[in-house]
Parts: C-alpha cells; sequence; structure tokens
C-alpha cells in the first residue's frame, strides 16, 4: 500500500529525478555538450546557486558522468575572401572539407556512433535515427552536411508538430485523471484518520498490534500477509475491523488512480523527451560537421526541451480534495 499520501494528506514527489532522467542516462555517453551560453540564468536547485546548468545535468546521471565538462571548441574556419578567384575558393572549400576531424569531432562522431535510440515513438526521432546512421558512414561529413542539415531540422519540426498533438489530445485526459487522483487521495486519507481514530479506543496490548499492522499494511513485502491475518487478530474489535477494511480498499482505489494519472501524463512526456533528444542529437551532428552556429542554437534548444520533460514528470500530483465521507 502506498504512503505518499499519509503524513499531509498531500501525495508525494518521488525524490529520483523522474522516469525521464532514468531512461535518458542509458542511451548517451555524456561527453562534452555544455554550453554556458545556453544556460545563463538557469536555476533548478540549490545544486545551480550560481545559477548556471548544462544539459549534463539533465540528461545524464551524476553516477555516470563525473566532473564539469569544459566549453566547446569548435574548429576554426578562417573566412575566405569573396573578391578570390573561383577556382581558388573552391579549392580552399574542399581543403577545409578534407580536413582531419579534430578531438571535438572525433569524440562527436564517437558519440553517435555508439548512440541507442532506445523505445522511439514519434516520427522525428525515427528520421533522426535514420540521419545519424547514415551520417557517420559518410567520408566527409563537412561536404554532405547542408543536405543533412536540412534532414535534422525537418525531424526537429515532425517532434514539435507531435508534442503539440500530445497536449492537445492529453490534455481532458490528464485534467480527469488529476480529478480522479485528487478524489481518491482524499478518501485514502480519510480512511487512514479513521483507522487512526479507532486505535485509540482499543486495549494497550491491541493497539500496540495495531500499530504493526499499520505498518505492515505499507511494507510491500508484508502487506499480503497483513490483509489476510487482520480479520482473525482483530475480531473482538469490529469498528477497527472495518476501518481497516476501508483503508484498504481506499488505498487500492488510490493506487489505481495513481497509475492512471502516471498513465495519462506519459505520451505528454514522451513527446516532450523526444523533442529534446531530436535537439541534442542535432546539436552533437552539427559539432561532427563543424556547424558552430547549428550547435549552439540546438543546444540552447535541447536544454530548454530536456526541462520541459523534466517539469512535466515531476509536475506534483493534486493534493486531498476536501469530500464528504464516502
Amino acid at each position: 500500500m502506498s504512503d505518499r499520501s499519509l503524513d499531509d494528506g498531500k501525495p508525494r514527489v518521488d525524490a529520483a529525478t523522474s522516469a525521464f532522467l532514468d531512461q535518458l542516462q542509458q542511451p548517451f555517453s555524456a561527453g562534452n555538450i555544455s554550453d554556458s551560453s545556453a544556460v545563463a540564468g538557469y536555476k533548478k536547485s540549490s545544486d545551480h546557486a550560481n545559477g548556471k546548468a548544462s544539459i549534463n545535468d539533465l540528461l545524464f546521471d551524476p553516477k555516470i558522468f563525473q566532473g564539469t565538462p569544459s566549453r566547446l571548441e569548435l574548429p576554426a574556419i578562417v573566412p575566405i575572401p569573396r573578391d578570390m578567384p573561383p577556382e581558388i575558393l573552391a579549392k580552399r572549400a574542399e581543403a577545409l572539407k578534407q580536413a582531419p576531424l579534430n578531438k571535438e569531432q572525433k569524440l562527436a562522431l564517437k558519440e553517435l556512433t555508439d548512440l541507442k535510440f532506445g523505445t522511439i515513438v514519434g516520427s522525428g526521432l525515427q528520421e533522426t535515427k535514420a540521419l545519424t546512421e547514415q551520417l557517420v558512414k559518410e567520408k566527409s561529413k563537412v561536404a554532405v552536411w547542408p543536405q543533412y542539415k536540412e534532414g535534422f531540422q525537418k525531424a526537429v519540426n515532425a517532434s514539435d508538430q507531435n508534442y503539440f498533438q500530445a497536449e492537445k489530445t492529453q490534455a481532458p485526459v490528464i485534467a480527469a485523471a488529476e480529478l480522479n487522483y485528487g478524489m481518491a487521495n482524499s478518501r485514502f486519507v480519510d480512511a487512514y484518520k479513521t483507522m487512526d481514530d479507532e486505535i485509540k479506543h482499543l486495549p494497550p496490548d491491541a493497539q500496540t498490534k495495531a500499530a504493526q499492522l499499520k505498518t505492515d499494511l505499507q511494507d510491500p513485502a508484508k502487506t499480503a500477509a497483513a490483509r489476510q491475518s487482520f480479520n482473525d487478530t482483530f475480531k473482538a474489535y469490529p469498528d477497527f475491523v472495518n476501518a481497516t477494511g476501508k483503508l484498504i480498499e481506499k488505498g487500492d482505489a488510490f493506487n489505481l488512480a495513481d497509475g492512471e494519472l502516471t498513465a495519462a501524463r506519459k505520451p505528454l512526456l514522451d513527446a516532450a523527451r523526444e523533442e529534446a533528444l531530436t535537439r541534442f542529437v542535432y546539436k552533437r551532428a552539427a559539432d561532427l560537421a563543424g556547424d558552430s552556429a547549428a550547435s549552439k542554437s540546438m543546444g540552447v534548444e535541447a536544454l530548454m526541451m530536456a526541462n520541459r520533460a523534466v517539469e512535466i514528470a515531476q509536475k506534483p500530483k493534486p493534493a486531498a480534495a476536501k469530500l464528504t465521507p464516502a
């Protein structure tokens, strides 16, 4: 039986960062993806007292990624004077395309080659996966980047449309699930308080057993045995038996409502997660191609979308509503 509502009538937010982060930490190696300009002013917790964070803070488990990544140092591209003869311009451009990958580009190539996407739902992330698998096989990533860049942008747009559709579809479903959760939560809390009141009317020795029963009902390893035995153990106290039965009934209803609310939010969370992932992969592909402008803009957007996904995952569940006794 869940105890998330027992202390103050409000459901507890899980201490874990959320299923979103648990999923994200698996597919990628952390790499060097910090972008200070992308996160100026971002504050999430006491861990970010300086007002800064990085995409790593949202996408990766600290146990996997240790330390603070340095800022990206993209290859410097020397501007080519436009008054040079076309044949010289072409040669210099070709030289840039054939230049060996620098350290950062090699890291991006390794990350994109090793990348695993997990369960893919939206067409945007499906297309991102296909583009990534093709790009890493290209002989000259810089030479072919323009056509891939257009493809990555279309994939990002598709992920956005998927999110907007999920938001439209799930809004009424989530609202109904939240209402049901609040009422189920209230009934559970009321039943718990009633059980506590009944315990006060029991003899001292029975009170000790009742307190243990209450604890056992919240322990998954002991719940089944406690449910089977409480009728016999407290058969001399029918009011307490009735109150305990109500608590179990309302607790089951609460757990069901909790699962329904999680399921209602999941399509929206998945869509937000994929918005972040398409942008993050786009960013690393731009790093591979030496496109600093695209890398910077996608870094900003990836952080924004990841933050929104985390907010959806960590959104507090409704507090207990004020109800008349059921």
